[in-house]
């Protein structure tokens, strides 16, 4: 990041992929999927691909299911917690969510922010 001369912090990213200028590269990650006559074909590395080729649906939907196994049983040990109350945080988890925890691990692992609260 940097400082403007007003003394805003602005963040620059490390690889910016809306920019025009911007080219993948290739990449030893070799990706297969089945086209339409079940053969098989060498993919582009996009994030879904690469999700799905080191977890495997069955795995997530099994965290899925463990999860919202657990927050029931927490909303049962104590129903009148605060984050019972908000039904916007409280809902059951999905794969979607699981997913998108993932993504945020990978980024958080990937792009060096000053702070957590910068993601």
């Amino acid at each position: 990041f940097f400082f403007l001369s007003n003394g805003t912090k602005v963040i620059k990213p490390v690889i910016d992929i809306s920019s025009s200028t911007f080219n993948t590269n290739p990449t030893i990650f070799k990706t297969f999927t089945r086209n339409y006559k079940d053969k098989r074909e060498e993919a582009i590395p996009t994030v879904d691909v690469l999700m799905q080729r080191f977890f495997s649906e069955d795995f997530i939907l099994h965290i899925v299911d463990a999860s919202n196994k657990y927050r029931n049983l927490r909303q049962r040990e104590a129903p009148k917690s605060w984050c019972w109350k908000r039904k916007i945080i409280s809902r059951p988890f999905t794969a979607s969510c699981i997913y998108h925890f993932l993504g945020m691990l990978f980024y958080m692992g990937i792009v060096k922010l000053p702070s957590t609260d910068d993601y």
